[in-house]
């Protein structure tokens, strides 16, 4: 059990962020012995700056303004699935073909086949091209129906670059195909942006957001206060769909 600590405790600053955290504080103490406060202080300051940024407290504090007022509903309803895309990585290898989803887009891939199984309702997938690629819903449809999802269940939606776009096009389809209880499934960090983007282009959906990053009363002990890469992903997600709330409320 102590060699298990010791190893938690010694790896996080062997990686980034980590050994940057080192690195600064290690400037900090140099300048501080040669009586050069100026410089030290500045390098505690960065040290400080990178700790506090990726460390879990301020991931999930950032995350819970957009993912608290969100829950999965128990009874979902509808006669359609939107399924927002959340990006791809499109040369890679795969078992049927190239391209696949990127680590954010599994947890609404996987929720949507199984949103699917549950309710029986058609998927409409929203994504659309990446430089000369194939469109993301294609990407995500070969995924799909290698799930078991019949490709007779999926429409694909491949025009859009943004949220907004997800709303405006999937629109089209919905009208075209007469679908009137549309539900939106993404993960709950983006719903809020999701949400804000269906409703501007008049479109009244139930939001289903899964992926949740936080949890309420978490009691947080010392390993949450290591610092941890992914945290700093979360940060920027997080900062992302703030940024993004606040453009599409402001430009549109």
């Amino acid at each position: 059990m102590t060699s298990l600590i010791i190893k938690k405790l010694i790896t996080p600053f062997i990686l980034p962020p980590g050994i940057f955290i080192l690195f600064f504080f290690a400037f900090a103490l140099f300048y501080f012995f040669r009586k050069r406060f100026k410089p030290a202080f500045v390098s505690l300051f960065i040290c400080l700056v990178i700790w506090v940024c990726s460390i879990h407290p301020t991931a999930e504090m950032l995350a819970r303004g957009l993912e608290k007022d969100y829950s999965i509903p128990k009874n979902p309803k509808a006669d359609v699935i939107i399924l927002l895309g959340g990006g791809v990585m499109e040369d890679v290898p795969d078992i049927t073909g190239t391209g696949t989803p990127a680590t954010e887009m599994y947890a609404r891939l996987v929720a949507a086949v199984r949103l699917h199984r549950m309710i029986g309702a058609p998927i409409i997938i929203s994504g659309g091209r990446v430089f000369n690629n194939d469109p993301e819903a294609v990407v995500i449809k070969r995924f799909l129906v290698d799930l078991g999802v019949p490709s007779s269940k999926i429409y694909t939606e491949e025009e859009s670059n943004d949220t907004l776009e997800n709303a405006l096009n999937t629109k089209i389809i919905m009208m075209k195909h007469g679908f009137k209880k549309p539900l939106i499934l993404t993960t709950a960090i983006h719903m809020r942006r999701a949400e804000l983007s269906f409703k501007k282009a008049g479109v009244s959906a139930q939001p289903y957001p899964i992926g949740f990053t936080t949890m309420p009363q978490r009691q947080y002990s010392w390993y949450h206060f290591l610092p941890q890469a992914h945290n700093m992903h979360n940060i920027a997600m997080a900062m992302h769909e703030y940024i993004g709330c606040w453009f599409y409320k402001i430009v549109y």
